[in-house]
């Protein structure tokens, strides 16, 4: 229905690794983050290599959607520029020893907070605790009622001691 202005065609460019032409195919609208993963890929390296475009007189060529599209027969060279691995091994290393020490450190403080000898050792206490409590209360309940019999037992000698001196007095 529109004029078409909003079509994006593609891009060509041609690129040669390892003595081999490759096309790379990609449009105005990706970033030159998205071409440089794309040579990458093509690479076989790491998507977060750095690459870079040579032209047939060694000039490097900015990766950008803009750059200048080329022939079959005047390929870009790739260049790669990856890590050393014994800087990746020793990044790892120190990656792992770090994490190492934030466990030990982590299981120490974990220790430290939920130590279960001593979560123990104050449950014990505090059962004991309550228990020496309920006995004395026990033994108060039993002398209660023990006292509340023996109150029994003296209203009942003094009602029946009146009930005979009344007895006695009507006589």
């Amino acid at each position: 229905m529109g004029n078409g202005s909003s079509v994006t065609h593609p891009r060509v460019i041609y690129v040669e690794i390892a003595s081999k032409v490759e096309k790379l195919v990609f449009t105005s609208n990706c970033s030159g983050r998205d071409i440089q993963e794309q040579l990458a890929q093509l690479c076989g390296a790491s998507r977060y290599a750095s690459v870079s475009l040579k032209n047939q007189d060694g000039s490097v060529i900015a990766l950008s959607p803009a750059m200048p599209s080329n022939s079959q027969s005047a390929p870009y060279k790739v260049v790669v520029i990856q890590e050393p691995q014994n800087q990746t091994k020793n990044e790892l290393h120190l990656l792992q020893e770090c994490l190492i020490k934030v466990v030990e450190q982590f299981k120490d403080s974990l220790n430290k907070a939920f130590s279960m000898d001593e979560v123990k050792e104050d449950v014990n206490k505090r059962l004991t605790a309550l228990e020496r409590r309920l006995e004395i209360e026990g033994m108060k309940a039993v002398d209660i009622e023990k006292c509340k019999k023996e109150i029994y037992d003296i209203k009942e000698q003094i009602s029946s001691a009146q009930r005979k001196v009344l007895d006695y007095q009507m006589k």
